[in-house]
């Protein structure tokens, strides 16, 4: 049931009604457009470029294996948050430089999510949101982890079990599980200050839980554990939520991304859904119509390319012949497992992360239809078969 809540994003609709977790192949006529509109774009910004080279496969493995849960590349460094802290790189994954939790000021937790912003890193974590000192030349944070709970942000910060993070200047937005209270903390002060966005529509009737949280113009993206997919634009006095009944295939949002106007939200069993209309209806892309993966645990779009990380391996999708047509990835083309975590894509080169490590696609091999040379497996602090927390 959506919540007619943030009146400017509150639109009736007309037609569509009721289709629950139906498969399409075909996509609205607005997904098109702005796919279009999103190739033209990617003409003139970081869309993979076109080529063949290919990686060699490089490990360092520690000595206690965890999950790679997280990656993000900024300024030539690799950025990976594990079951172990967090692992960086300056050489493309030929060697890492791991950062252990419970030293420096980050906690003793799991890093779920990782983002690198202004000259430092900011992790997300089972045990509160983790800022590091400035980066240095090589990349890697020096200095000690600022950490911020529930107990030093008096509050702010409604849970220490912080799922996904994003930021944007000096904001700062983090998805928290409902232990023991859910919503999206933000700061708009690099951290000195916190609040917690909750109630006002945000999950329905469904709870606060929140799994997945985007930030784009000022207008916020919630994907929540059982109420679907959640859109505020006042800073969260208002949220404007979608669910089963405005056609997303199911409620329970993985992950959620938002490019040129068009919202994407992987489910935890029910794939990947699309909407072009601000919500109003969705297209569902799951294993029956080409997705190689039902559980989409990450999605990135750039150059008018879906990037789709899934369980069972990474999709990359493209408007084509009235639809979206996919081009799947497993174990078997160089991924270093079917199970991934995420995704991320910058100046032509494409990043995924999961149980076995890190995975690097460059060239042309970041387009669909061009192969899968290119495909380069970095083992990394974090290899241990352990679903996320």
């Amino acid at each position: 049931m959506r919540q007619l809540i943030q009146t400017s994003m509150a639109r009736k609709r007309t037609s569509g009604s009721g289709r629950g977790s139906e498969a399409r192949v075909g996509v609205s006529p607005g997904l098109l457009i702005s796919l279009a509109t999103m190739a033209m774009v990617g003409a003139v910004s970081a869309a993979p470029a076109h080529g063949s080279t290919r990686l060699a496969f490089t490990s360092s493995l520690p000595d206690e294996y965890y999950s790679n849960y997280s990656v993000f590349e900024s300024g030539g460094s690799i950025y990976v948050g594990t079951g172990t802290g967090v692992s960086v790189s300056n050489d493309n994954g030929a060697s890492w430089t791991n950062l252990p939790r419970n030293t420096n000021g980050l906690p003793n937790s799991v890093v779920n999510s990782i983002y690198v912003s202004g000259g430092k890193v900011f992790a997300a974590t089972s045990g509160g949101v983790s800022i590091s000192g400035d980066i240095g030349a090589d990349g890697t944070p020096t200095g000690s982890w600022t950490t911020y709970t529930r107990n030093n942000t008096n509050g702010g910060l409604a849970s220490n079990s912080n799922r996904d993070i994003h930021v944007n200047g000096l904001n700062i937005y983090t998805a928290m599980n409902n232990n023991p209270g859910g919503g999206v903390g933000v700061s708009t002060d690099g951290g000195l200050t916190w609040e917690t966005l909750s109630g006002n529509g945000l999950g329905g009737t469904s709870g606060t839980s929140v799994a997945a949280v985007y930030e784009s113009n000022g207008v916020i993206y919630a994907g929540t554990s059982t109420g679907g997919v959640s859109v505020t634009s006042d800073g969260g006095e208002e949220w404007t939520t979608f669910d089963t009944d405005d056609g997303l295939s199911s409620n329970a949002i993985f992950c959620v991304f938002e490019s040129g106007g068009v919202i994407y939200a992987g489910t935890d069993h029910d794939g990947l859904n699309i909407s072009a209309d601000g919500g109003d209806s969705w297209d569902t892309y799951n294993t029956t119509n080409g997705l190689v993966g039902d559980s989409v645990t990450g999605v990135y779009v750039i150059g008018g390319f879906i990037y789709v990380a899934t369980t069972k391996g990474l999709s990359i999708g493209r408007s084509e012949d009235g639809g979206v047509s996919w081009e799947n990835y497993t174990e078997a083309d160089g991924l270093a497992d079917d199970v991934l975590y995420g995704v991320y894509v910058s100046d032509g080169t494409v990043y995924t992360v999961g149980w076995g490590g890190v995975s690097i696609a460059v060239a042309a091999s970041a387009v669909p239809g061009a192969g899968v040379a290119g495909l380069a497996t970095l083992g990394l602090a974090g290899l241990a078969r352990r679903r996320r927390r």
